[in-house]
């Protein structure tokens, strides 16, 4: 996997997959809508509104300043997800060094601009995420849900968030 870019239509399949496998591993899946194979580049995994929703105002900045990070750090797993599963389940090889970098390098840019994260906090969060997902989607039944996910988009082009749960729970039971 040389590159961030689908390389086909499989491709993006596979890749929305593995983001909708991340949002329920991580337990995030209230924020999840569904998945839309022919949406923009960005929007194919629909969120819910309740990801975007603004704060009370009465809040603590660090209350404020810790929901930013928490989801910098799912949009952060979105990512590494959606690259893992790509390279992991379609392509069966590991990303090259310069991916990789790539990466962090985009993360700790939009880290700093979201959360005044430092890149090192950043590499850590990445870290964290690169190993728990590459374990994930080395699993050869997150792989064959994967596949289920990608086979189903690839038809029917849009999938809601209870067909997508339905395919996926077997990981419930995991």
């Amino acid at each position: 996997m040389l590159n961030l870019k689908y390389q086909n239509t499989r491709d993006r399949a596979i890749g929305l997959g593995g983001m909708a496998v991340a949002m329920v591993v991580w337990d995030n899946e209230e924020y999840f809508a569904g998945l839309d194979l022919d949406a923009e580049a960005d929007n194919g995994l629909a969120l819910s509104p309740d990801f975007f929703a603004v704060h009370n105002s009465n809040l603590s900045a660090k209350a404020v300043w810790n929901d930013r990070v928490a989801k910098f750090q799912i949009g952060l797993g979105l990512l590494v997800a959606n690259v893992l599963s790509r390279a992991l389940v379609n392509s069966r090889e590991e990303i090259t060094p310069q991916l990789r970098q790539t990466l962090v390098k985009r993360l700790q840019d939009e880290g700093r601009y979201a959360c005044d994260l430092t890149d090192n906090e950043v590499e850590a969060l990445f870290s964290k995420a690169y190993g728990y997902f590459h374990s994930v989607f080395g699993h050869h039944v997150v792989g064959s849900l994967v596949t289920t996910i990608a086979d189903a988009l690839e038809t029917d082009r849009r999938l809601d968030r209870d067909r997508v749960l339905e395919i996926l729970a077997p990981l419930y039971r995991q």
